[in-house]
């Protein structure tokens, strides 16, 4: 394995940890949306602070992702470790599978008992609120029922992830 590989696997796990940290935002945009008319100039705010929280996200996934080898050249990641070469015969895409799985499995780890939480405070804040989108809690109902199934998804169908991200990095 050559620098710029294990470099390249580095950033894509910090990329997939990226992604994590990414729907973990999911229920604040939410929860920010239900909100935003209340005040006009806050309103602005929240939502152009918002656009730029995602504008950063989708460009460090992105960089992540598809752009590793420009990252690696701008930061000389490899400065100091060209001639060197790492003794790990495992393809990039192996390793690439068996962290898509892993991440899966915390997330169906995590979004277990959140769902069950959450949709418990549901039930004891119903007849406060008028329906599902006006309770305080339905974000964090949908954002972990959503982690709950990309989990499931990352965990059965890590090839179908792995493929595309080598696909992108090929093209």
């Amino acid at each position: 394995m050559t620098s710029k590989t294990f470099w390249t696997i580095i950033l894509r796990i910090t990329g997939l940890y990226l992604a994590w940290q990414f729907i973990a935002l999911i229920p604040q945009f939410l929860s920010a949306f239900i909100y935003f008319g209340q005040d006009k100039l806050q309103g602005i705010a929240t939502a152009t602070i918002l656009v730029f929280e995602i504008a950063v996200y989708a460009l460090m996934l992105y960089s992540c992702f598809f752009k590793t080898d420009l990252v690696i050249e701008k930061l000389n990641l490899e400065k100091g470790l060209e001639d060197e070469k790492f003794e790990i015969n495992v393809h990039r895409s192996v390793v690439l599978k068996i962290i898509v799985v892993v991440l899966g499995g915390i997330f169906v780890v995590d979004a277990f008992p959140s769902l069950f939480q959450n949709l418990f405070t549901y039930f004891q804040l119903q007849a406060s609120y008028d329906g599902f989108k006006h309770n305080r809690s339905s974000p964090w109902i949908v954002y972990a029922f959503l982690k709950l199934v990309i989990g499931f998804f990352m965990m059965a169908d890590s090839r179908l992830i792995v493929n595309f991200i080598e696909r992108r990095r090929k093209g």
